[in-house]
């Protein structure tokens, strides 16, 4: 049996992200379930657009929804394209249609998923989990079903020192207000 130590599974996805940006995502998602005839919706940030891609190539049908922050709003780590920030691996083609997120609902659901699941993730995940649950919400007001999947591809840890997750949700909000949104 061949087990690779979890260090170097991180050095491969890095070494991966860093030279092949647009597609390592989407190798490492594979077609699992690409088969399946119900409705498929991807939810994706930026740096997912290569996952984005190879779904869409093995997926007929799926949709790919990308969160983003409110105009005007800051979600840590996500921006609005409409404000002019376009990231360097954007491509139009991939996304369906974007999901625009308020701060307080990001930071919501970023503490759900701690709460509920015990997933410490950061504070962009909480907005890409709270598009995904607006999209299915929405597929399901419709009448239709959709099977709606994102990954968790950021820690939060690295934003303990933020106040997100101290406090009320308005205290919360409160400490995040006016910070750096990277």
């Amino acid at each position: 049996m061949l087990v690779i130590r979890a260090d170097l599974v991180d050095a491969m996805v890095a070494h991966a992200r860093a030279d092949h940006p647009d597609e390592a995502c989407g190798v490492l998602a594979g077609p699992e379930g690409s088969d399946r005839p119900e409705r498929h919706i991807a939810m994706v940030n930026a740096e997912r657009l290569g996952t984005g891609r190879f779904l869409r190539e093995h997926v007929p049908g799926i949709a790919i929804v990308a969160a983003e922050p409110r105009y005007g709003e800051g979600v840590y780590a996500l921006r609005n394209i409409d404000e002019g920030f376009i990231p360097e691996l954007y491509d139009p083609e991939v996304l369906t249609t974007r999901f625009s997120v308020g701060s307080i609902d990001a930071l919501r659901r970023t503490r759900e998923l701690v709460q509920v699941e015990g997933i410490f993730a950061g504070i962009s995940i909480g907005a890409i989990l709270h598009a995904a649950l607006g999209v299915a919400a929405k597929a399901r007001n419709a009448g239709q079903r959709a099977d709606v999947a994102f990954t968790v591809c950021d820690a939060g840890w690295k934003y303990l020192s933020t106040g997100a997750y101290a406090g009320s949700l308005d205290e919360a909000e409160e400490a995040l207000e006016g910070q750096l949104w990277a």
